[in-house]
């Protein structure tokens, strides 16, 4: 940051965390004021400037779109699953309850279970049985011992 003719000049690196918190964060004038130290009048300045209400906008509505589409394909997966009992398409649908729960949480992939089945709280031998009645998966044991 530099002084110029009165005003502090800010380095790009700055208005560009300041437009990261405003578009995708969603932080108020106030709320990036007190994370950047930059005054709410420069912040407004900044946001007329390089239309952050519109690129939030943009940012929102495509947000909305994205988990709208993931909504109707977890739809039509369930009424795949439910009319052809494949195991395959029942990992399927865990696997994308698993993004679906990471967008609404605002995670990273990385950052949530591998087996999401297993957070449920229940036992080794509750998820083997469920596996095998419902979905005619032998447990491991049984497997091995056939």
């Amino acid at each position: 940051m530099r002084m110029r003719g009165g005003r502090k000049e800010y380095s790009f690196a700055v208005i560009e965390a300041a437009e990261c918190l405003y578009v995708y964060r969603q932080k108020t004038y106030d709320e990036i004021s007190r994370i950047t130290g930059v005054s709410v009048p420069q912040i407004q300045r900044w946001s007329d400037k390089y239309e952050w209400r519109k690129k939030r906008m943009q940012y929102v509505s495509a947000q909305t779109g994205f988990r709208r589409d993931l909504y109707l394909l977890r739809l039509q997966m369930l009424q795949g699953a439910l009319e052809t009992r494949d195991p395959q398409m029942v990992h399927a649908m865990a696997n994308l309850q698993r993004i679906i729960e990471s967008v609404e949480k605002g995670k990273a992939l990385d950052e949530l279970p591998a087996e999401p089945e297993k957070n449920l709280g229940l036992s080794e031998e509750t998820l083997a049985k469920i596996k095998e009645e419902i979905y005619g998966i032998a447990p491991k044991k049984e497997a091995a011992k056939n």
